[in-house]
């Protein structure tokens, strides 16, 4: 499957394309299903929840896991781990990891840091 269409993609630090998304499902970059997101909850391949975001906050089996606040990346420690600023991600020590190409919202930023990596 192509990603051409997508509206979301991410990229790697190296500019290759890790992952992209078409409304709801996450896809590889060989056009995989990676996980598919509803109903603020991210299922697997096999329909299993393995996340869920209540009010910009990440959490895995009931436990919060990591949180997003004025676009600094957090995780359950409250330790910033990460930023996103004009589409970039960048660690905690301030490396660029990746870029967003299209739109994007706090839900793929949490599922990139939290769930995919």
């Amino acid at each position: 499957m192509s990603t051409i269409g997508h509206a979301q993609r991410f990229y790697n630090h190296s500019g290759q394309l890790v992952m992209s998304v078409s409304g709801q499902t996450y896809y590889d970059n060989s056009g995989s299903i990676i996980t598919r997101y509803r109903n603020n909850t991210f299922y697997n391949q096999s329909g299993s929840q393995i996340a869920t975001i209540r009010s910009d906050n990440l959490y895995k089996n009931g436990r919060r896991i990591g949180y997003i606040q004025n676009n600094r990346i957090y995780n359950s420690n409250g330790s910033q781990i990460g930023r996103y600023s004009g589409g970039r991600l960048y660690n905690e020590s301030g490396q660029q990891i990746g870029r967003i190409s299209g739109s994007f919202d706090v839900e793929m930023i949490l599922f990139i840091y939290f769930v995919y990596f």
